[in-house]
């Protein structure tokens, strides 16, 4: 069993330091780190790549092919790379921000390269438990046809708030679920949820190659729910495992679009988008969804991105699937 841990950096240098010391602290199953410098431009990225290639990493341990030797034919351009002395760390630059989806997609297309079987997607503004992956993995294999298993995402400042325990689908849309594990569940076959949130999320590399990985034109935001809806009409298991704990700083990693429009965009936007797709026009006609379109048209307008093309290349997916999409809905929809 291969398992690939991936990781975007993005501007948050300490977030991401924190974040591979506790990955120091797992010591099975063994696994191989990618970790990737998502167009960054401030010097942090250089930080990270001297950290890799001078043989600092004590983390996993080489179980596939060494980084140096994965294949790394059609990368996108300007990518470069570098690997640990010891195989266990590849370290590859972008020099551009590729977006949660670009970047992540980066990284599971070299995990499946080189022979993964699973990809655990990691937010650099997180800090797991020592048995957070061995947890993951042990749900993982409970059943056939598992896609996903999202961690218990707990809240830094509150060690006891729950961020994420799965997505739900809500009246507004899809939301993560802060609510606590439900009593008496077995935590090592897992609670199935609707969706997995990202932030910590292991994939089955055969289900992604069977669905596709991320949308990269989502670039930010909700492209996990869009991934949780695909796989799901699949015919995919999502589960949350309660036992794989880590912690979420929450919202560290896109710290840098706070003043920016560019946040408020992509998740106006790709709100609307995830609606049009898989939800029913009773979403798309509430005034809740007219405020997004016009949230994302005027904030489109500031960094000359239209919201209406977009959209309308969307159309045609929201007809495929309806009656699947529609049991779907009454299957999740939050009561």
């Amino acid at each position: 069993m291969n398992i690939c841990v991936v990781i975007l950096h993005y501007r948050d240098l300490p977030g991401t330091q924190a974040c591979l010391s506790s990955l120091e602290r797992i010591a099975s199953p063994p696994f191989t780190l990618l970790l990737i410098d998502n167009g960054s431009g401030d010097g942090s990225g250089e930080v990270l790549r001297e950290w890799v290639a001078g043989g600092h990493p004590r983390i996993g341990r080489p179980v596939w092919p060494a980084p140096k030797h994965l294949p790394l034919d059609g990368l996108p351009p300007g990518v470069s790379s570098a690997h640990s002395p010891c195989g266990r760390v590849l370290f590859l630059s972008s020099p551009v921000n590729l977006g949660f989806a670009g970047g992540n997609n980066l990284g599971i297309q070299i995990a499946a390269g080189g022979g993964a079987d699973y990809v655990w997607l990691l937010n650099s503004d997180t800090v797991v438990t020592r048995e957070a992956l061995s947890y993951l993995v042990r749900t993982a294999r409970t059943r056939e046809r598992v896609g996903a298993v999202q961690s218990l995402l707990l809240k830094w400042g509150n060690r006891r708030g729950v961020d994420a325990s799965g997505q739900k689908i809500t009246a507004e849309g899809v939301r993560n679920d802060a609510s606590p594990p439900p009593p008496g569940a077995d935590p090592e076959m897992g609670i199935p949820v609707f969706g997995a949130c990202a932030a910590s999320a292991l994939y089955d590399v055969s289900a992604l190659r069977d669905v596709g990985p991320f949308d990269k034109e989502f670039f930010i935001i909700c492209e996990d729910v869009d991934l949780s809806f695909r796989l799901r009409l699949s015919g995919y298991e999502i589960l949350l495992s309660p036992k794989s704990v880590v912690f979420h700083k929450v919202g560290i990693t896109t710290a840098a679009f706070q003043d920016d429009p560019v946040k408020f965009y992509y998740g106006y936007r790709n709100e609307w988008v995830v609606a049009l797709r898989f939800l029913s026009w009773r979403h798309l006609l509430s005034p809740r969804a007219f405020f997004h379109a016009l949230q994302a048209t005027t904030a489109g307008r500031r960094i000359g991105k239209r919201f209406l093309p977009f959209v309308l290349r969307n159309v045609p997916e929201a007809f495929r699937n309806i009656g699947k999409k529609r049991m779907l809905r009454k299957r999740w929809a939050e009561r």
